[in-house]
């Protein structure tokens, strides 16, 4: 993705290092591997040793280039990550071939202190050639519930990321099927109060407006026929889902359908974590570990 790499291209600190529990996974492998020759990054690889070997053999990447952890046990693989990055040896966590749910129910334990936020949220950064900038959506792969709390929560890790990137003024599209209240319609509800909370409420470097259909907050022309007239209609930088069904669809629509290029990262922790859908290229997988790095080279900001 251009933007990430116009970015990290820009930052002089060292290479970021990625720790990853159940490394066996191609894409996972090709992806790194395709960060460390670039200069992005250094890994930590947790699994069976002699497995990994074997793997990265057939997918001729040098072993030497990396610590690599004798370790097949699940749960101990997520342990000694999590001290690995308590000790500082490394910035980020990389998912590996494992249950979503382990990795997320690990971070979460208090005794390592990681979570930041009350809850985490997953964030995807988007191009596409059929809109004129990059766009952030969420939540399309983890929060069930996203009643009007959650989506408080969404938006505002969200606006962080969008923040680190250079969007100082977050234009926050809350999206539902039509673009009038509706009280059946739920997500036109939820989209009223989050709207009515940023004007009464300090939703500091970000313009809410909902609800809005998917064409009013992406389309000028779609908008102004039919006359929606704010700030976000058309210029959206971030596109909040009504639930995890349509987000999870709109995505893999996207990344299927029109060639999107992508980046997904979970927030909420003292640190990101890469999670991607299994389906996910090692290209999708490698701008995800670009997308981590650079929020780590930005985590004062």
């Amino acid at each position: 993705m251009q933007l990430l790499e116009n970015l990290l291209s820009q930052t002089n600190d060292r290479p970021k290092t990625v720790v990853i529990p159940c490394a066996c996974d191609n894409h996972v492998l090709l992806a790194v591997e395709m960060a460390r020759k670039n200069g992005l990054i250094k890994a930590i690889l947790i699994d069976d040793k002699n497995k990994l070997l074997h793997l990265m053999s057939s997918l001729s990447i040098d072993p030497t280039s990396y610590e690599i952890i004798d370790e097949s046990d699940v749960d101990f693989a997520l342990s000694i990550s999590m001290l690995v990055i308590q000790n500082g040896r490394a910035d980020f966590l990389m998912k590996g071939l494992i249950d979503t749910k382990l990795i997320l129910k690990k971070v979460l334990d208090k005794k390592y202190g990681f979570r930041k936020s009350n809850r985490m949220t997953h964030a995807t950064l988007v191009e596409t050639a059929f809109y004129h900038k990059p766009f952030l959506l969420s939540d399309a792969a983890m929060n069930i519930d996203q009643s009007f709390e959650t989506k408080i929560e969404i938006i505002k890790n969200g606006v962080g990321l969008l923040h680190k990137l250079g969007i100082n003024q977050a234009k926050v599209a809350v999206l539902s099927a039509v673009e009038k209240t509706n009280e059946k319609l739920e997500s036109t509800l939820i989209a009223q109060q989050l709207k009515e909370l940023s004007l009464n409420e300090d939703f500091y470097g970000a313009i809410i407006e909902g609800p809005l259909q998917l064409d009013n907050a992406i389309n000028k022309e779609s908008a102004t026929h039919k006359q929606v007239d704010n700030l976000v209609a058309g210029d959206a930088d971030f596109l909040v889902m009504p639930n995890l069904e349509a987000g999870n669809i709109f995505y893999k629509s996207l990344m299927f359908l029109s060639e999107a290029k992508s980046a997904s990262v979970v927030l909420g922790a003292s640190f990101p974590i890469v999670v991607t859908s299994r389906a996910d290229s090692s290209v999708t997988k490698y701008h995800s570990i670009l997308l981590a790095s650079l929020l780590c080279e930005k985590k004062d900001i």
